[in-house]
């Protein structure tokens, strides 16, 4: 099983060259920015996607993975909660033994990935551009 890092390198990003210790350890992969095309069978292939962000504005990348039915772990931080629901693992990104106990206690259980690809194949429904309009169609007739 190999640990693919996903995102560009950067003044800006999480993975600046001043905050990775080692980019040459064994199973780790940093991929750098990758393009949209790429990103459904990296996703749909995973066994599960981690996304500890600190801060987010809506968490599409939580979305995406769910969409293409990889289990996701995230934070409770901003809006994140509201975006996967129960449909994520919640864990605390500034704690690294609790990301890599819940990565190894999900790469051990096919059950516990199944079951949540499953809630986040779901959740994503929420997503969709027609329940979009749908809910916004509410929110315009309510103020009328």
């Amino acid at each position: 099983m190999k640990l693919l890092i996903i995102g560009k390198k950067g003044a800006a990003s999480v993975f600046r060259e001043d905050r990775c210790v080692d980019t040459n350890i064994e199973n780790v992969v940093y991929t750098g920015y990758l393009s949209e095309k790429m990103l459904p069978a990296l996703l749909g292939g995973a066994e599960a996607v981690l996304y500890p962000s600190l801060y987010e504005g809506f968490g599409l990348p939580v979305v995406e993975a769910m969409a293409c039915g990889a289990p996701v772990m995230t934070t409770r931080l901003a809006s994140l909660p509201e975006i996967a629901g129960d449909a994520a693992i919640y864990v605390d990104a500034e704690d690294p033994q609790s990301l890599a106990d819940q990565l190894i206690c999900m790469a051990k259980s096919a059950d516990f990935r199944s079951e949540y690809s499953g809630r986040g194949i779901e959740r994503v429904k929420l997503f969709s551009w027609p329940e979009a309009a749908k809910r916004m169609d509410a929110i315009l007739t309510s103020l009328a």
